[in-house]
């Protein structure tokens, strides 16, 4: 495995100058480090991954977990919503829009707000039913940047009709 990890980063090393490299390894880390149950440490390298690439936007959803993980909830929130500006400025929707309401709903369930959670449960399963994310999903299986697999969200969808139905009662 680690003869193909090397391989990896050396593809990566001709792609991206030093300071994305940089980026990416620390973003890498911080996901890792989160997957491990180490927040605080991944916190830290997101966003020192993000200092470095303040224009990269995929660090931010990892970052409000490590934070939600750390049982810092308000700065969860505020990671997803400094994403949302971002990314609303670049006019990029559609493929994110599953994840953001996705961690923000596991976020209020943290807080225990239930309105907040039905909200955002709702608006994740709009997302993933919108025929235009849909399509450019498609497009991504295509073009071989996603797999089917990576993207199937039924499971988590099933998850937030099940809590919604719960909470509306």
């Amino acid at each position: 495995m680690l003869g193909k990890e090397n391989k990896n980063m050396n593809i990566l090393s001709k792609l991206f100058d030093n300071k994305t490299k940089k980026s990416v390894a620390l973003k890498v880390r911080g996901i890792m480090l989160g997957q491990k149950g180490d927040f605080k440490k991944a916190i830290e390298a997101l966003k020192e991954s993000i200092c470095l690439e303040p224009d990269s936007l995929d660090a931010y959803i990892p970052l409000a977990m490590a934070y939600r993980g750390n049982g810092m909830l308000d700065e969860a929130i505020d990671a997803l919503n400094h994403l949302i500006i971002k990314r609303n400025s670049k006019e990029i929707h559609d493929m994110m829009d599953f994840d953001i309401n996705f961690t923000f709903a596991t976020i209020y369930m943290r807080k225990g707000d239930k309105a907040k959670i039905i909200e955002y449960a709702k608006m994740a399963i709009e997302a993933e039913e919108n025929p235009e994310t849909k399509k450019r999903i498609e497009e991504a299986i295509q073009f071989g940047v996603i797999t089917r697999e990576e993207i199937d969200h039924s499971k988590m969808i099933d998850s937030l009709k099940i809590i919604i139905k719960e909470y509306e009662e």
